[in-house]
């Protein structure tokens, strides 16, 4: 045991936690858990329409080229929603981003066409993950 960890080890559980917390600042430790996690991570610009991360790629995921995905951008996106579930997806989207407070999440169900043509039911959960100077949601960080 290092002479750090040996003092840590000495300290009150409540200071130990948080102490502990200087590693979620790792890059590393973030990429690991980002890779590690069974879902897509995702932030989503509602300004540019387009994801600017992602943990994985969707594209190899759902049967799609990354070229078809990055030319595609919301064209594409709103073509592989099943037509019951879009006008209630992107129809109201604004909306829904717009009400929730920070920390607050949205989720919602819907059709997505894969690649192949099969469909599959997706679960998503979304919160606010930036606003632009007047308050309104710029960027929100969801998962699938």
């Amino acid at each position: 045991m290092s002479e750090r960890d040996s003092r840590e080890a000495s300290l009150p559980a409540s200071e130990r936690d948080a102490s502990g917390l200087r590693h979620l600042k790792s890059p590393k430790l973030l990429q690991q858990i980002a890779a590690a996690i069974p879902f897509f991570l995702y932030i989503y610009d509602l300004v540019e329409h387009r994801n600017i991360y992602t943990n994985r790629s969707a594209a190899a995921e759902w049967g799609y080229s990354q070229e078809e995905v990055d030319r595609g951008g919301l064209a594409l996106f709103s073509t592989i929603i099943h037509e019951d579930d879009r006008e209630r997806l992107l129809g109201r989207a604004a909306d829904r981003f717009s009400a929730l407070k920070d920390g607050e999440v949205s989720e919602v169900e819907y059709r997505v066409r894969r690649g192949d043509g099969q469909w599959r039911w997706v679960h998503i959960r979304d919160v606010v993950f930036s606003r632009d100077a007047a308050g309104h949601p710029r960027q929100i960080l969801g998962t699938m």
